[in-house]
């Protein structure tokens, strides 16, 4: 309840700066109400604080809660780690990163997913392509949309053969197959067409010979729980 209104008082403002006092409030009742600074209560006021350019207020509530004894997952760091990206705010990234391996919530795939998002939109693909290598390094298949989105980006680029790295890793770990016509086959499909020699060209039709040929197609694998798991994703940051 608290959290919902949270998130009300949040949503209800147009200045972000304007809404954390309020958000704080509603979190300060919370806690006189009894209630444990808990992941789901913390999570709307980390995603006020970024907003509001509190960047180096969320670490100390997140430490705060971790100290309370409650176990923190890493949807609760999500807004701080893609916030510091979309800033371009290293030192902060950095912080965060070491505050995440700190207190270990569970790697899954929506961090990773967030963070190649966040690094793609930033113009940083080489990031967005190395949190996906280090995610599938770690057994994680990042969620469905943003790893749809890299690959399309990493053709329309030029960097296929990135891009056949990761299908091929996540076909056969993974056991993802992308359909004849999802959006990622199509846009390495036009290179293809566009390869400079008959090698580049088979080897990404070789591929995604192997992918239509039956499986899960991204949709699919979202459904089946890939897209669906909360990431230490942003360990790859602190590998860089």
């Amino acid at each position: 309840q608290y959290a919902a209104l949270m998130g009300m008082v949040q949503r209800s403002s147009s200045v972000p700066s304007d809404a954390l006092p309020r958000v704080r409030g509603v979190w300060e009742r919370a806690l006189a109400a009894g209630l444990p600074p808990s992941a789901p209560l913390l999570r709307p006021l980390v995603v006020s604080c970024v907003a509001a350019g509190r960047r180096d207020e969320a670490p100390d509530r997140l430490t705060a809660a971790h100290e309370a004894g409650q176990p923190l997952d890493d949807a609760s760091f999500e807004p701080l780690v893609v916030g510091c990206v979309k800033h371009g705010d290293e030192n902060g990234l950095r912080a965060a990163v070491g505050l995440l391996r700190q207190q270990r919530p569970a790697p899954g795939a929506a961090l990773y997913g967030a963070l190649i998002d966040a690094h793609r939109e930033s113009g940083a693909l080489s990031r967005a392509h190395g949190v996906c290598s280090h995610a599938l390094s770690r057994g994680v298949l990042p969620a469905a949309a943003p790893l749809r989105a890299l690959l399309v980006a990493l053709a329309h680029a030029g960097r296929s053969g990135d891009a056949l790295e990761i299908c091929a890793e996540a076909r056969q770990v993974h056991g993802l197959r992308l359909g004849a016509d999802d959006p990622a086959a199509l846009a390495l499909l036009e290179t293809a067409a566009a390869a400079p020699s008959d090698l580049d060209a088979r080897s990404v039709m070789q591929e995604l010979s192997a992918h239509v040929g039956g499986g899960a197609s991204f949709s699919d694998a979202a459904a089946a729980g890939f897209g669906d798991a909360a990431t230490a994703a942003a360990a790859a940051e602190t590998d860089e």
